[in-house]
């Protein structure tokens, strides 16, 4: 008499219920609110408190050409940021939907708050106040401990406004450049495209800011002299800030690079999941905010970190590029190995005990 076998038991798919419930775009647009939350507060109390004033740029002029230079670069920064802003509003009108080139404006927008955190801990970069500016909201940001950082003269004029034009255009830039990559080398993986757009982008930084030090829109004034360019004089960059900075602008391009069908990013993981369709633009957006604030705040925690190990602040500096910060004339000594990090209770560190 024949055996019946035993039927195959049929594998059953277990689903992860972590996976079905996990959403992402969540976790980063909660990041991106805290971050919202956080400038307008910094912002809020600044102009509220009367802080808002011009930094004064003292005894010393400006020579013709860098006049020039400061003139020009305000009304091309002005320029482009009109263009970017009609360009991403056209382009939203025309798709019907906030476009995501709009999105990564608004994105790069959110990340003027930590453009002083150079200075976080201690004076490291300094503007020139011939540019258009009303001092800086530095002291306003929790824990800040470098002094007078309330007369970095933030350039309201040009530096603002680079990231309206200067962040998204280097972020297209790298998209475009990937995509080039992709097409010439096909077997390119995601490493590969990074380092391509990566590589990219510390050329166009090394152009960008030699420029802009040369002509003293602004200066490296805390820098480890070893590794950089022209280290020890009032021109000196330094190289590892063509390295770190490039990455942010990097890994915003690659954000837009690597799109599903969709259009949808590595944040917008889980948009599906929430039922309320009216707010995935939104999530979307604060997704983005909270991407690219976290990858800028790396980038800030990293320079300023490198600050601690910085040379002597140069010789030479004029009134218009110090702005009474640091060294004679002040309380504080300008950065210098020798000199100790002035903590909030340590009171002045007169600059003649540390020789400048």
């Amino acid at each position: 008499m024949a055996t019946l076998a035993a039927p195959t038991p049929v594998p059953v798919r277990t689903v992860d219920v972590a996976e079905r419930k996990a959403r992402p775009v969540l976790w980063w647009a909660g990041a991106g609110a805290l971050f919202l939350a956080l400038q307008a507060y910094i912002y809020l109390t600044w102009f509220t408190s009367g802080d808002a004033t011009r930094t004064d740029h003292g005894p010393d002029e400006l020579s013709t050409a860098t006049k020039v230079w400061v003139v020009g670069f305000q009304a091309l920064s002005i320029t482009l940021a009109v263009v970017i802003v009609v360009y991403v509003v056209r382009q939203s009108l025309r798709e019907r939907r906030v476009s995501f080139d709009a999105m990564l404006v608004i994105a790069w927008v959110s990340l003027y708050w930590q453009d002083p955190l150079l200075n976080y801990v201690r004076q490291q970069f300094f503007y020139n106040s011939y540019l258009f500016n009303l001092g800086s909201w530095t002291e306003r940001v929790p824990g800040w401990i470098s002094p007078n950082g309330s007369l970095l003269p933030e350039p309201l004029g040009f530096v603002s406004l680079t990231y309206f034009w200067l962040g998204p255009g280097a972020s297209l830039l790298t998209f475009f450049v990937m995509r080039k990559a992709k097409q010439r080398w096909p077997q390119l993986g995601v490493i590969g495209l990074l380092g391509v757009g990566w590589l990219a982008m510390v050329a166009l930084d090394l152009l960008a800011e030699i420029i802009f030090i040369r002509t003293e829109l602004y200066a490296y004034s805390g820098a480890i002299h070893g590794l950089s360019i022209w280290g020890g004089e009032r021109w000196q960059f330094p190289i590892y800030e063509a390295i770190l900075w490039p990455m942010v602008w990097t890994a915003m391009g690659a954000i837009r690079y690597f799109r599903d069908d969709k259009g949808r990013t590595i944040l917008d993981r889980g948009l599906d999941r929430v039922k309320a369709v009216r707010w995935h633009t939104g999530l979307r957006v604060l997704a983005l905010i909270g991407f690219a604030n976290v990858t800028m705040l790396i980038y800030s925690v990293a320079i300023a970190g490198l600050g601690l190990y910085a040379g002597a602040t140069p010789e030479g500096y004029p009134s218009y590029m110090r702005n009474d910060m640091c060294g004679e004339g002040t309380d504080y000594a300008c950065t210098a190995p020798h000199v100790p990090v002035p903590l909030p209770e340590s009171g002045p560190l007169p600059p003649e005990e540390f020789g400048n």
